[in-house]
């Protein structure tokens, strides 16, 4: 048990090194590239792919060298990278071009060779504990559920822990010593290995590692087998990023909802890879067509959460279908390094289909579709050995349940397309599954699913679609009211009236009554002829310019700048714009350093990743930056509407650390006339920020009885930096 507990503790402390070092990397690169949801995608491959490379290490050093020579060069290399430590990150140049391949650039060079070392412990530990004679070793497959469980740890503790009492430069020391503790538990490994290797038998060949599939040690592997462990693991890694987007931008961008996924992922490897779970696979085998037919059949519903546990339910399900058939072809020791490397194949696979191949190749995230669809494909032959009274009782089942949810749950702003092939797909699905036809099973629900996929999530005429690094834009047309969509998933990034006299009417969050039309007109001409906006949307801004006030736009996405400049989409920045606005492309806070210090009469914080502000554009270094580029009497003002996180008191804490004043507007949707909805206005949150109270005088000396901006007292507690943050103390409970 000594000897199971030292093996079983270095490989949960190597996971928890190699899941914790994710986030904090990720926090640490914010600043330079912007998007949250794009840059843990980047992370995440990268990883993905030194996990793969570093099996491969651990395969190859197997196969060509001794034991003895492992454990050396393994040991020596562990040194080398100790003193590359503590973790330190150092961005310079252009980074906004290709973000994705200069994200990936800056970690293989500051942190690849220790991640690649740790990344190869968990295959080189489980072959080394499969040369002693510990009775267990013929089996040592079963070490990968306490990897996972570390990763699983590591995953739940940065959030909850780490996150909130550590700033990141501690967060690298802390990682550092982990390394270190690692570095010992693998020397204590190998300094027994070294003495007690001529006790252990030198031919671990015969050695199975699966008395359910593998019963002989002559069996040899085939390539279809090779393939088969790539795409079951595949699949998982893909879904598990696929429905991870879904959920974030279509169904609600609620903050760290990206962790439920991957818990999920790594709760069904350890499930999986665990003792006596063999039967957990094949129950999966069975319910995963159930679920697909009811996730098809959910698309007709509008209920958000219902749709969310349902999507994460059938993941979980598909995940432990492949997991399970993983664990139950696991080969004889002696393939074990191989069996890791084909699996880290199969997931760096689904890492870069999700975050570099289909954001360059499908304009809609059909991503999602495909891997559901081979998952489906991967279905083994089982269900048709049920009994036909079972088949036929389970058929009744999920009939009956659908046609309930679409009584009862019909949405009516779905259009015409999708539920009429949300039906059809729902009936063919039915009796494939009374056939037994498994390919057009598969066919069929990435079909049915890839559909809801291309339609728009709000009614209307879709009139453009564009994908980029940062996510799937739209252009939606609603005819009835007559008017033009910037959409990312559920969330609305401004719209225009295209009724004629109005198309230079400020809508939504910008509308002249609300808090930053407001800050405009009481401001005057004067004091705000020369304006930055970081964020571009659908350009609702660019109604404020006039021949005396020049309007500077900062947008980091191509497609969202394609988008606002297109006249048959949106006409703000042609018609309205007089000429008088500028876009320049790249992150704001980076682009807005090339600006003259005291540029700026007015600087609008209006950039948004999904629902909510990026998290580097409030920090206390940001304010800095912010403050230095508007003139003495300059005003900065936040957009920071958002129903899950409580920004206001983060901008305060940044502004009393730099002693500015601060108040905030807020405005809700309940509180709108019938004229204001005829005018397409939404409420909103806005905080002002000033050096002085004379520098916000005009807004807030006003004779209006209406003026409803409130001072913002600044709480230390709760000051962002970019060493610092806390996501958790913002949350809306």
């Amino acid at each position: 048990m000594v000897l199971i507990g030292l093996y079983s503790f270095a490989l949960f402390l190597s996971a928890s090194l190699l899941f914790s070092i994710q986030p904090m990397v990720g926090k640490w690169t914010l600043p330079w590239f912007g998007g949250a949801p794009a840059v843990w995608n980047t992370c995440l491959l990268f990883f993905q792919s030194v996990l793969l490379f570093g099996y491969g290490y651990a395969h190859l050093s197997c196969r060509w060298l001794n034991v003895r020579v492992q454990l050396v060069l393994h040991l020596v290399l562990m040194a080398i990278a100790f003193l590359m430590l503590p973790i330190s990150l150092s961005v310079s140049g252009d980074v906004t071009q290709s973000p994705v391949y200069s994200l990936l650039k800056l970690l293989t060079l500051s942190i690849g060779l220790p991640v690649f070392l740790i990344s190869s412990t968990g295959s080189l530990l489980q072959r080394w504990f499969a040369e002693t004679s510990h009775q267990s070793a013929r089996d040592p497959y079963f070490l990968y559920a306490a990897s996972n469980l570390g990763s699983l740890a590591a995953l739940l503790a940065y959030p909850l822990i780490i996150e909130s009492t550590l700033r990141l430069q501690m967060q690298g020391k802390m990682w550092a010593w982990g390394y270190g503790l690692l570095v010992v538990l693998i020397g204590i490994c190998a300094i027994h290995l070294w003495m007690n290797r001529s006790n252990f038998t030198e031919n671990t060949a015969a050695k199975t590692g699966s008395t359910t599939e593998l019963d002989g040690d002559e069996r040899q592997l085939t390539w279809t087998l090779r393939v088969r462990w790539i795409l079951l693991a595949f699949v998982p890694s893909s879904w598990m990023m696929g429905v991870t987007t879904y959920a974030t931008t279509d169904l609600t961008p609620v903050p760290l909802l990206w962790v439920i996924p991957l818990v999920l992922y790594l709760l069904t490897f350890i499930v999986a890879f665990a003792r006596r779970t063999e039967w957990i696979g094949g129950l999966m085998v069975r319910m995963l067509p159930i679920g697909v037919v009811l996730l098809v059949v959910s698309q007709l519903s509008d209920d958000t959460w219902f749709r969310l546990g349902l999507h994460l339910a059938v993941f979980v399900v598909g995940a432990l279908m492949c997991h399970g058939e993983l664990a139950k072809s696991r080969p004889m020791t002696s393939h074990l390094t191989e069996f890791y490397w084909w699996i880290s194949a199969g997931g760096a696979c689904g890492g870069l289909l999700n975050a570099l191949i289909a954001p360059l190749v499908f304009t809609w995230p059909v991503e999602y579709a495909l891997t559901v669809g081979v998952c489906c494909g991967l279905l083994p032959n089982l269900w048709s050995e049920w009994p036909e009274r079972r088949k036929l009782l389970a058929g009744a089942l999920v009939f009956v349940v659908a046609v309930a949810l679409i009584l009862r749950e019909i949405n009516p702003s779905l259009t015409m397309t999708l539920a009429i092939g949300t039906i059809v797909g729902f009936i063919l699905l039915l009796g494939c599954y009374a056939r037994n036809t498994t390919l057009g099973f598969a066919v069929i629900a990435t079909l049915v699913l890839g559909l809801a996929s291309v339609e728009p999530p709000v009614p209307g005429e879709v009139l453009y679609t564009g994908r980029s690094f940062f996510g799937v834009h739209r252009v939606v047309k609603n005819s009835n009211a007559n008017f033009h969509q910037l959409v990312h998933g559920q969330t609305i990034h401004g719209l225009q009236s295209r009724k004629p006299g109005r198309e230079c009417t400020p809508t939504a969050y910008y509308a002249q009554t609300g808090p930053l039309g407001e800050v405009f007109e009481r401001l005057g001409k004067d004091r705000t002829d020369r304006v930055g906006v970081i964020g571009l949307g659908a350009g609702t801004v660019a109604c404020y310019a006039s021949s005396n006030r020049e309007i500077t736009f900062y947008e980091i996405d191509p497609i969202v700048a394609k988008i606002a400049s297109t006249p048959e989409y949106f006409s703000y920045l042609s018609a309205c714009g007089d000429n008088r606005c500028e876009i320049v492309l790249g992150d704001g806070r980076q682009e807005i350093l090339a600006a003259n210090d005291g540029a700026y009469d007015l600087l609008v914080l209006d950039a948004f990743s999904s629902d909510a502000i990026p998290m580097h554009l409030l920090t206390l270094e940001a304010m800095q930056v912010y403050l230095n580029k508007t003139s003495e009497n300059g005003v900065i003002a936040f957009h920071v509407s958002n129903q899950y996180l409580n920004l206001p008191p983060v901008i305060a804490a940044a502004a009393d650390q730099l002693d500015l004043i601060c108040y905030m507007r807020q405005e809700f949707d309940e509180e709108l006339s019938a004229v204001d909805n005829e005018l397409l206005k939404a409420g909103s949150t806005y905080v002002i920020v000033g050096r002085n109270r004379e520098s916000l005088a005009p807004i807030l000396n006003s004779k209006d009885r209406n003026n409803r901006w409130t001072y913002l007292r600044g709480d230390a507690r709760l000051l962002w930096t970019d060493d610092f943050s806390n996501l958790m103390d913002t949350l809306r409970w």
